[in-house]
């Protein structure tokens, strides 16, 4: 399939994810349960549904099969931790965690170390240890569970970094803002975990962990378009 056939797909994609996206953001700030736990996992359905059709543009391929299941696992996490009625956080962050894993061995297949990739791994490593030891003393035997967790979205942002290895392209610059956001929507969960309570929390970790998602899903359309 050509260009134009890509163009199609990602006006679909963009168009079903945002109005659905939308949705759920309005009536999870209205608080409107019934249908919050139905849109919130739908934006993940609809951004897996997306991923599976970059299939008809590229094939199945090694990475977009590494990053279809790891949005499976998501939408799993997405079920458990949209709950509010019980706490199923630590259920969530599991599946999470094993998703991670997935773009991790998506993001760092045929990585070749460059020097300047010594710098994001610095500073993540920064960046890690000041967060991990704002919030340890909050996360009592949680400790290394979140420590391993960080450990992981860390190596995930790496490596999407890391593909500007092979120069500045769409791609690397998709994988890169995603990884970011979905960085961002991890802090703001942990913030308001463990440090003080976030005002609408569910909107602003969705504000930034939708897009991540979706544009973790386009990147399966790259560079093959």
């Amino acid at each position: 399939m050509g260009n134009t056939a890509f163009s199609d797909l990602l006006v679909y994609g963009v168009g079903s994810f945002s109005v659905v996206f939308l949705i759920r953001e309005y009536v999870a700030f209205r608080r409107i349960l019934p249908l919050k736990y139905v849109f919130t996992p739908l934006v993940t359905m609809t951004i897996i549904v997306f991923g599976f059709l970059s299939f008809l543009v590229s094939g199945i391929t090694v990475f977009s099969f590494l990053i279809i299941t790891g949005l499976i696992l998501s939408l799993i996490g997405d079920t458990l931790m949209m709950l509010e009625e019980v706490n199923y956080i630590q259920h969530g962050l599991l599946f999470f965690l094993a998703a991670h894993i997935m773009y991790i061995a998506a993001f760092s297949g045929g990585y070749s170390f460059q020097a300047w990739n010594i710098l994001p791994a610095v500073l993540l490593g920064l960046l890690l240890v000041v967060f991990y030891f704002t919030i340890r003393r909050k996360t009592g035997k949680k400790n290394i569970p979140v420590l391993v967790y960080m450990i992981a979205i860390s190596a995930m942002i790496f490596f999407a970094v890391s593909h500007f290895n092979n120069g500045v392209t769409t791609k690397a610059a998709i994988l890169s803002i995603g990884a970011v956001l979905f960085c961002i929507s991890d802090t703001t969960l942990a913030v308001n975990q463990f440090i003080r309570p976030v005002a609408h929390s569910t909107v602003f970790t969705w504000l930034t962990y939708g897009p991540a998602q979706f544009l973790i899903a386009l990147s399966c359309y790259y560079p093959f378009v």
